[in-house]
């Protein structure tokens, strides 16, 4: 779409503003009169999402991402892409000066890999981060890097993870077993559940099975970053922009959090504290 059908499109947007043209009776959305702050403005086209956000010269990064359920990267040759006309960086897992670990926040900091060598999902974030002059020399830089996989097994069901046979889904971080919270999270216990099992009347034993569900949304994870001479700028598709800014303080170290400038623009579908 260019600038002249947007800009016809918002004008019949405009036109058709309900506060022109009210309807004389409301049966269901807008029955109590009451109408979202933000809601002309995601109709018509007229908000700004993060991925609108440009600077002048700009870089666009893509990341690299795993083609396996599990694997871990064995070696990796990124020279044609360096090669690559508009190719300004590549950033690779084995990188020297990069830090091993980070807190990269979420709903409760986590220490884990900047840029990780190993996928723990098909479609993951993995190896390398290549920054260009355009999305599209990103995305064929990426496509020239060749890599050597070690594929792993991976588990599909919950409970076959849970066998002590099972093959484990993150040697790295829990070579004990398949157990999240095994040695990183706190159990808590309250009360005597023995003891209630042999006071009950009745025992009821079952199985519940629950399918993961998530979020899809129109806009995916993206931020914008511009360094100001001493301190960082950042735009960032984030609900909740404290993390955002704890995770570049952490990564900055000794930038302190009141120097870091943080935009949330309107949000194209997030839940959560992903950083």
């Amino acid at each position: 779409m260019n600038i002249d059908e947007k800009q016809k499109i918002m004008e019949v947007m405009d036109n058709l503003r309900a506060d022109r043209y009210p309807l004389e009776k409301y049966n269901h959305i807008g029955k109590r009169g009451v109408r979202r702050i933000d809601g002309y403005e995601k109709a018509s086209g007229k908000a700004i999402y993060t991925m609108d956000v440009q600077l002048p010269g700009m870089l666009h990064m893509r990341f690299l991402t795993s083609p396996y359920p599990h694997a871990k990267i064995k070696s990796m040759d990124t020279r044609k892409a360096e090669a690559l006309s508009g190719v300004r960086a590549i950033l690779r897992y084995d990188d020297p000066e990069l830090p091993p670990e980070a807190d990269l926040g979420g709903h409760a900091p986590s220490s884990v890999p900047v840029l990780p060598g190993v996928a723990h999902f098909e479609g993951e974030e993995v190896g390398a981060a290549v920054a260009a002059d355009t999305e599209a020399i990103a995305e064929e830089a990426l496509s020239l890097i060749d890599v050597e996989w070690e594929q792993r097994p991976f588990l599909l069901d919950g409970e076959e993870a849970l066998k002590p046979d099972g093959p484990l889904t993150n040697p790295e971080e829990y070579p004990g077993g398949n157990y999240f919270n095994q040695g990183v999270m706190d159990i808590h216990e309250l009360g005597d559940v023995e003891k209630g099992f042999s006071e009950a009347d009745i025992i009821l034993e079952f199985k519940s099975r629950r399918r993961q569900h998530t979020w899809v949304g129109p806009e995916r994870p993206c931020g914008v970053f511009r360094w100001n001479g001493k301190y960082p700028e950042v735009w960032v598709k984030q609900q909740r922009p404290q993390i955002a800014k704890r995770v570049v303080s952490s990564f900055f170290t000794g930038i302190p959090m009141n120097k870091i400038t943080i935009h949330a623009p309107y949000q194209g579908a997030s839940f959560g504290g992903w950083s």
